[in-house]
């Protein structure tokens, strides 16, 4: 463990144009005017990469808790967050006024259930851009925090950039810094998104040899190596920046739904912010053109109309924030149906979260609204589950479920839960060991024309279990669903007619009862022959087959 000391002063220069999100553009001149004597700061953890396998979490995986920092102009808006997020973890508000904090919370109705205090000095409160980042030793081991350099050598905001080693210290969490030569980095966390399986997203603003805010020094191979050795990134996708930006951070226009869908803002034609649809639409092809998701297959895209760009105020629907089971989104109060059209979209894409729109209305000047002003913090021991879901099928099934499966303590049991109806009617089938993490289960075979919702649920032994989508089950019913084409053809059966298995083919088993066989079989007249049998079968006495395995047989003529 590393120690570094800083000096910094507490006073600070407020004004309205240091609210705003980035720095102002007089910065330079505003920065003279800073007195250089600053108070002590210490900084603790570690200034070399971790020296193990990283993965940095999603938005969307389990959360122990959200930080925001409090700031009383800003009350309603807080106090709205709070409200909802405590229902789905602890809240950590940064604040060196408790007891205000407090009194405007339990004077508006809002209980103090799952809030907790840290008592730290701050400049802004884009606790996004400087909040800890959360990381895992391989998949879910040794939850850590990466911390990257904000701004300028501590000169705008230097309480801010300490933050993340102050909430590591309050919840006993090592903290990384990218703080130090030869790793030291500018990055801003909303102007970064990560699928949570190492591959990352960020504007072309993080190679900017900005002085006061980008990376002078460092060559894109050189950002790239600092963020896979930090963060366990690599991928590291990179797109254009916009014509018409309030400020260069992907999240005002770009958001990951999960490991393979991304919601992508568009504007209506002839309205000021149109002039970025077509670096949007080139930004869009390049990330389809050369990159695939974690599962090998093309990124899913979903358009949301966005509010037209009034002067400097870029009014956004994907600066949400995914908690758990809850998603928040900024709405406006200028166009009432495009803020209902865009809670639409949110649900229609997350079944099951339960979706808020929150008037962002007073926020947004600022360059900035929900997703900006919050942090997630990574869960000290998560159920990692990681599932390509079914996106369509040709035939009636059966249809196999592969599922990776993480935790600390083990999995105790895992299933897989389907119906026909979003609603309810979920049977069970138990998803079966393979090996290195990985389990397997087969969906029953359906009628053509079917609809199928399925979810993965996943207990580990400490006791916890978790859905994935993160909303599973009863009261949310979230899911996944896929559609049996009306014209799917049921796949092949074996006739027991005393016939011989030969060699060729691959036929796959699935458990349903136990059966057994001591007849000879064989195979005919094609390939992908699936045999529905129990939780093992026996052929010609001798041979026995395990759930799950395969059998090697050559097509009969």
């Amino acid at each position: 463990m590393k120690k570094i000391l800083f000096q910094f002063s507490l006073f600070f220069l407020v004004a309205q144009s240091l609210l705003a999100q980035g720095l102002p553009r007089n910065y330079t001149e505003i920065k003279e005017k800073i007195p250089k004597l600053y108070q002590q700061l210490i900084l603790d953890g570690f200034t070399t990469p971790p020296e193990f396998n990283v993965r940095t979490a999603a938005e969307w995986e389990e959360m122990q808790g959200l930080l925001i920092n409090w700031d009383s102009d800003h009350n309603e808006l807080l106090g709205q967050i709070v409200d909802y997020a405590q229902e789905e973890c602890m809240v950590f508000i940064i604040s060196t006024a408790q007891d205000s904090v407090e009194n405007y919370l339990t004077g508006v109705n809002i209980p103090l259930n799952n809030i907790a205090f840290i008592n730290a000095p701050t400049d802004a409160f884009w606790v996004r851009d400087y909040g800890p980042v959360s990381i895992y030793k391989n998949y879910t081991e040794e939850l850590s925090f990466v911390d990257w350099r904000y701004y300028s050598g501590f000169y705008g905001r230097p309480h801010d950039d300490v933050i993340p080693g102050t909430v590591a210290d309050y919840l006993g969490i090592n903290v990384y810094h990218t703080t130090a030569p030869p790793y030291e980095l500018r990055n801003y966390g909303g102007n970064f998104m990560s699928d949570g399986h190492g591959a990352g997203f960020s504007t072309y603003y993080v190679l900017s040899h900005d002085d006061e805010e980008g990376n002078p020094n460092l060559s894109e191979p050189q950002i790239n190596m600092i963020m896979q050795a930090f963060n366990g990134i690599n991928p590291y996708l990179k797109v254009e920046t916009l014509p018409i930006n309030a400020i260069d951070h992907i999240d005002m226009y770009m958001k990951l739904l999960d490991e393979e869908t991304i919601l992508v803002g568009e504007y209506a034609s002839g309205v000021q912010g149109s002039q970025n649809n077509v670096q949007i639409q080139e930004n869009i092809d390049y990330i389809l053109n050369n990159f695939s998701t974690c599962f090998g297959r093309d990124y899913q895209i979903i358009r949301i109309p966005m509010p037209p760009i009034e002067g400097t105020i870029q009014r956004t629907y994907t600066n949400s924030l995914i908690l758990n089971k809850t998603v928040l989104v900024p709405i406006y109060d200028k166009d009432p149906a495009m803020d209902l059209n865009a809670l639409s979209i949110y649900q229609n894409a997350m079944p099951g979260y339960n979706v808020i729109g929150i008037n962002s209305e007073l926020v947004i000047p600022l360059s900035g609204a929900i997703h900006c002003i919050t942090m997630g913090v990574g869960d000290e021991d998560p159920v990692f589950i990681s599932h390509a879901k079914i996106r369509e099928v040709a035939n009636t099934g059966p249809y196999k479920i592969n599922v990776f499966l993480n935790t600390q303590s083990g999995i105790q049991n895992s299933f897989l839960f389907w119906s026909n109806q979003p609603g309810g009617g979920y049977q069970s089938v138990q998803l079966v060991p393979t090996g290195n993490d990985n389990y397997t289960a087969y969906l029953p075979p359906q009628a053509a024309g079917n609809n199928v919702y399925y979810y993965i649920s996943a207990s580990s032994n400490t006791g916890k279990t978790i859905k994935k989508p993160f909303t599973g089950g009863s009261p949310n019913y979230g899911y996944f669903k896929f559609q049996v084409p009306p014209t799917a053809a049921p796949p092949y059966n074996l006739s027991l007619n005393n016939e011989t298995i030969l060699s060729g083919i691959t036929v796959e088993f699935q458990a349903s009862n136990s059966i057994s066989a001591i007849s000879n079989y064989t195979v005919k007249n094609g390939a992908d022959v699936t045999f529905t049998a129990g939780n093992s079968i026996t052929l010609n006495g001798p041979l026995n087959i395990e759930l799950g395995a395969e059998f090697n047989a050559e097509v009969y003529p």
